[in-house]
Parts: structure tokens; sequence; C-alpha cells
């Protein structure tokens, strides 16, 4: 897919320009109480109040007003948001949908990444990380910053003090990228002060600017958590309780310089894998919920297309999931000692990870201690395009390099056009693998364009350093387009038709051929739904199981498939999704070609403005070949979450696996889990903790474990 190069060179790049959305950065000339009270030194600052929709009427006037102030002094930087309510009453809802203000800076004015701080009128608040230009966000950055609203008649008002030494920021930079968004609950609008592209949503690089920023430079900007937790565990044969301790430590060497040490870490807190039912070829993939791994992991992430963006997979050439794995018998490998570097400055980022396992044992399988690494440097090019090299290793010695792995990646964009790929290399014992992979998205006019192209080496394996859900041997090409028309009245605000095909081909099997066809609506106020239909002739390898052993030979069959997804958007208290999945393809864990059904959907609802309740159940159906139901299984994850203030919410969320196979019923999996958690002060925790885990036999409960924990992360300042 080289030929799209020329198309995006020849485009352009980003302007660096605020378009006249500028904003004048004054001091403040006393000390700024955070009470959500405005004191007369607010009315000093610049201010702004232009803002416009985005959604449900893009470009149109708001139908409430909202303004903003910026000031700043020498240790922090200054917001406030006030926003006015038109005949109704302020949402302040803990629990739910409510009056909700964000403000975005861009330190760096790199045009790529910026903080996000975000404050209800409830007091509730979050942050986040906006990375490549706005397509993704890394959640798990917690800052240290304070905030407080208050709600008056006829308005909210928001405040918020950001330290200088918690963030990052390039020093002699007077400039900084800056935007404001607001959301009114009760009519679904979301407004923005510099108004993104409508196709596109947050981008980085549209922000505003703002102009005479001079940030001073305090303390250490060292931050020290001394962990301590007490531990329980009793599993079916056996028990522990111990106290332990451990300990954070990050520093900020240089406004783009942060060093993180971990020793000893726990993760009592985090919540468990969800149970599933896994009868592909395919290993699972399980989302990071770790902190130490969580926090700047995005400077170690291949280029992408961001959320949304299913269609495309990039290899994961570090798959953090590998480092402290489940052994059989649920016994994690033990962390013992992480240590991370990473840097940021105008036009580049690096990372270094280096992470040291101890050894394990647990029912018969036992993993050595290992000494994980990871290396990462990209470049911004061409504007907000990129291109970045990455290296992982893992070893029993510093010294040696059984297992490797390291790939090249490029992401090149302009406002209509995106091409990703990526080139990787692995090396376990003798056997050095190769593998590439592509892909596009673009619009022009009211067209749009999705395609992908991969070649996977027959002897390429990632799966003792990272994931990829691929063969060795897989090569494979596809593109769809059609008209995507957005409409500025009415109930329907986008709509597309998409229809494409293409090929795919597995080492020395015959080429598969496919098409698909899609369409989907984007509706007002929020909401839409999809359809996609795709099929092809399929040459497989699969398995079958004789009594001699496993065989592994060609198939040939039509493959179809039917999806369908309904997504209503926040409307009120509630939201809800669903959808279904009906295909025939060959069923790897059950040997045998037949069809599959798979229903989903979910519901989340305020209760009260201090309780909320959501659910996500999900079944799956298997057919035989002679199409009779074989096994049905069902999986659900409801949730209660109680506010008592916005630092204080306990959360109750079982998991339950049942299974139907024939007319015999189990339960391979039944949860219950609490988690009360406590900010006593910025990134300064008490959690409570409790999982017990059962399974269903001979018509009886068995537990399989009880884990809780006490622990206490406390912040301090150096």
């Amino acid at each position: 897919m080289w030929w799209i190069l020329p198309l995006i060179l020849n485009t352009g790049v980003v302007k660096a320009h605020a378009d006249g959305f500028e904003l004048e950065a004054r001091i403040a000339s006393i000390p700024i109480k955070i009470d959500g009270i405005l004191e007369d030194v607010w009315y000093t600052a610049d201010t702004v109040n232009q803002f416009t929709q985005f959604s449900p009427h893009y470009g149109e006037q708001p139908a409430e007003s909202t303004y903003v102030f910026v000031l700043y002094d020498k240790e922090n930087l200054y917001v406030a948001f006030v926003g006015f309510v038109a005949e109704r009453d302020v949402w302040a809802n803990l629990g739910g949908a409510e009056d909700y203000v964000n403000f975005y800076i861009d330190t760096f004015l790199d045009r790529t990444t910026a903080y996000g701080f975000g404050v209800g009128a409830s007091g509730s608040h979050s942050d986040a990380l906006i990375l490549n230009d706005g397509r993704s966000e890394d959640a798990s950055w917690d800052g240290v910053w304070y905030c407080a609203s208050k709600v008056y008649p006829d308005r909210f008002v928001v405040e918020i003090r950001v330290p200088f030494k918690s963030i990052r920021y390039k020093r002699g930079l007077n400039e900084w990228g800056i935007n404001f968004h607001r959301r009114i609950p009760t009519i679904n609008q979301t407004l923005y002060w510099k108004l993104p592209d409508e196709r596109e949503g947050l981008r980085v690089s549209k922000f505003g600017i703002l102009k005479g920023i001079h940030p001073g430079v305090v303390g250490r900007n060292m931050e020290i958590y001394p962990i301590g937790f007490v531990r329980s565990e009793h599993y079916t044969d056996t028990s522990y309780i111990w106290p332990d301790m451990g300990v954070n430590f990050n520093w900020s060497i240089t406004p783009e310089l942060r060093l993180s040490l971990t020793y000893n870490p726990d993760f009592a807190q985090i919540e468990a894998d969800p149970f599933s039912l896994n009868l592909s070829r395919y290993e699972l993939y399980l989302m990071e919920r770790r902190p130490f791994f969580l926090e700047g992991m995005e400077i170690f992430q291949p280029a992408s297309f961001g959320r949304q963006m299913g269609f495309y997979d990039p290899i994961q050439v570090f798959y953090s999931r590998r480092i402290g794995k489940k052994l059989p018998g649920g016994v994690e490998v033990p962390i013992k000692l992480g240590m991370k570097l990473t840097g940021k400055g105008t036009g580049w980022q690096t990372g270094l990870l280096y992470v040291y396992t101890d050894s394990t044992y647990s029912e018969g399988v036992g993993e050595p201690p290992y000494h994980w690494s990871v290396l990462r440097y990209k470049h911004q090019v061409l504007g907000n395009s990129e291109i970045g090299f990455l290296a992982v290793s893992k070893s029993e010695k510093l010294t040696s390099l059984p297992t490797y792995a390291m790939g090249i990646d490029l992401g090149l964009r302009n406002p209509s056009l995106q091409f990703v790929c990526q080139a990787v290399a692995t090396k376990n014992d003798t056997l050095i693998g190769y593998a590439f992979n592509s892909g596009i998205y673009g619009f022009y006019r009211n067209y749009m364009v999705i395609g992908r192209a991969q070649s996977i080496g027959d002897k390429f394996d990632i799966s003792e350093l990272g994931y990829y859900r691929e063969l060795p041997g897989t090569q494979m090409v596809w593109i769809i387009g059609g008209p995507m028309k957005l409409l500025p009245k009415g109930k329907v605000k986008m709509l597309h038709v998409l229809a494409g095909g293409g090929m795919s081909k597995y080492k020395e099997l015959p080429r598969s051929y496919f098409g698909a066809l899609c369409f989907g609506m984007n509706l007002r106020p929020t909401g839409g739904f999809s359809i996609n239909v795709n099929g092809g002739k399929i040459h497989e390898e699969v398995r079958i199981t004789t009594d001699t052993g496993s065989i592994y030979t060609d198939t040939l069959y039509f493959m179809w498939s039917t999806n369908f997804n309904y997504w209503s958007g926040p409307r009120g208290k509630i939201s809800y999704y669903g959808g279904f999945n009906l295909n025939r393809s060959w069923i790897w864990g059950l040997e045998w070609l037949s069809y599959q059904l798979a229903v989903w959907c979910g519901v989340e609802y305020s209760i009260t403005p201090r309780v909320s309740f959501s659910i996500y159940p999900d079944i799956s159906v298997y057919f035989t070949p002679e199409n009779r139901v074989h096994l049905i299984f069902t999986h659900m994850e409801p949730r209660l979450g109680i506010y008592f203030n916005p630092y204080l919410q306990l959360t109750l969320r079982p998991d339950i696996a049942i299974q139907w196979e024939g007319t015999t019923r189990s339960i391979p999996s039944l949860r219950l889990g609490y988690l009360l958690s406590w900010e006593i002060a910025p990134k300064s925790y008490l959690y409570v903790v409790m999982n017990d885990e059962w399974y269903e036999a001979d018509g009886r409960l068995h537990a399989v474990s009880t884990v809780s924990a006490i622990k206490l992360k406390w912040l301090q300042l150096l």
C-alpha cells in the first residue's frame, strides 16, 4: 500500500496556528482558593465564552452560555468555568450523567499529545493523557491537581488548580495549545471553544493558543509512595496471611524527563479478568489494568488509528500482560522490581522499561526469574505524523538475549488521510521471523476508504513477548469504500454505505476470497446503528482429533457473517447498547463447521445521584453440523456503585458464567468482589478489597479462592 504515500506527503502538514483562537495567560495577583466561589481576582483574567455546538447540530450556537477564565502564578495554572443553565436545574450526579466541563493543554505545542482535566457539577473529576492527536487517550494517568465545584440556582462553577510540577512542559516555551469542552446532559449537547472537524472529534492539532505562559520550576519534583498492605489468600489446599510493604518513586528529573521506580508492587485493588470461554484458535487478549504498566505506556505503543478503529490491529511487539502472568492454579509470577524512564520533547518521545520477575512454581509448572527490557523511541515528522522504533527482550541473565523482538512503525497523517505500517522481527532460540502490517483510513468530500495489508512470515513468533492475532505464514489484503454523508439537519446525523473485498492465503493453501457490505447511521441527538455482511470462499487449516492423535488438514467452505450493532449514547440517566453476530465458520475448539450466534448488550443507569447500576450480559450459542444447539455460554458482569462523595466510593462487582451443554447446566465460574476506594489526597488512596471465586461440580458450589486485602498508598512530595 506504499502507493498512498505520495498522496499524504503532497497534501501538506498540520499548520501550527490557532486561526484567531488565542487566550492570554495573565498572572494572578493573589493566591486563589479552590472552593467553587469566584474571587475578584478571576475578573482580571482573559476570558472566553464563544462556544459552538459539536453535537447534535454541528456549528450551531449552544443552548446555554459558558465562560472560562485562565490565570497562573509561579507554581500553578488556574482555570475556572461558569456554566449557566436555562429554565432547568443543574444536574449534579456522582453516579451518572451530569453537567460536565473539560479543558485540555498541549504543554509542548507538538500538536499530538495533551493533558485533559474534567470536573462535574457534583465534584466528580477525571484526568487523562490525550494521545495520537486525540485519536486515543490514557485514562490511567493520575495527576496531582485540585478542583472544586459549586451549584447555584442558575449556574454551576468549577475551579481547577494544576501545579506546574505535576505536569511536563517544554522549558522556555511561552505558548501552549489549549481547548475547552462542555457537555449539557439534558439535551445531549457537546460544546467546544475551538471546534474540531465533525468527522474527527477532538484533535490536539486543532487547539487554540494560550499565550504568555511562564511556569516557574519549583521543588525537587520527587514523589515517593510508601505502600503498606495486609493480604489474605485462601485456596482449596493452602492459605496465606501476611503483611507486606512496597514503594513507588517518581522523579521528574526535568520537565521533559521522568523516572519511575517500583519495588514489590501489589495490585490487590485491580479487578480480575472476566471469565471467558475460548473456542477459537487464538489466545485471548487481556487488557492491562496494573497502574505501573498503564502509566506512560502510550510511549511504548506502535502507531495506530486510535479508538473506535477496530479494523486495524497493530502487532503488539510489547504485550505487558506477559510480565507477571498467571500460572496454572491462579498463582501470579511475582514482580520484584520495575523501572521506567520516559522522556518527551518537541518532536520526540523516548522510553526505557526494565522489570525483574522472581521465580515461582504452581501445579507442576515452574517459571525462572527473568529480566525484561523494553526500549522505545519515536520522532514526530511532517506535522503530526510519526516514526518509531521498539525493541523488547526477555532473558534469565542480563548478559544474554535468547528471546527478543524489534520493530519499526510509521504513522503518516493529514486531516483527511492516514496511513499506518510496521515491520517487526522476532528471535526465539535459533528461529528468526519477520512480519509486515499496514492500514489506511481516509475520506475525500463525501467518500470514505478503509484498507489493510499484512504479511506474516512462517517463522514469526511473538508469543513470548508480544501479541498478535494472526498465524505465522498468513498474507492478507482487503479494501472497502463508498459514500459517507454528513447531514446538518434531521434525525440522521451521518450515514455511510461501504463495499469491497479482499483475499488471504495461509502457507501453501490456496487463496481465500471474500467480500463485505457495510451500512451505518449516526443519529441525533445521540446513538446509531451499523449492519455488516461479509462472506467468501475460505481455505483453512483445521485440526481433527482421532484415536491416534490430532491431524491438520485443509478444508474448503463458504463462510458468511452478519453483524448488527446499536448504541444509544447517554440519554438522561440511562445509556445502553446491544448487538448480535451470526456466522457460519469452522469452530476450532469443537472441530466442526457450523453456525455460531453471539448476542451482547449493556445498560448503565443512574438510580440516584449517588448510586449507579450497570450490567453487561452476553450469550454465545454453538450449533452442531446438523444445526442443533450444542453449547450455550452466558456471561454477566453486573456492577453497583455507591458514591459517598467525590473521593469515597464502594463498588460491588460480581462476575457470573453459566454454561449449558445439551441438557446439562454448569457454573464454570462465579465471582463476587467488592472494592472500597478512598482518595485521601491527590494520588493517595486507601483500598479495602475482597474477591471470592467458586465453581460448580456435583451439583454444588466449591470455593476456589478468597483473596482480601487492605492497602494504603500515600503520596509524599519531596
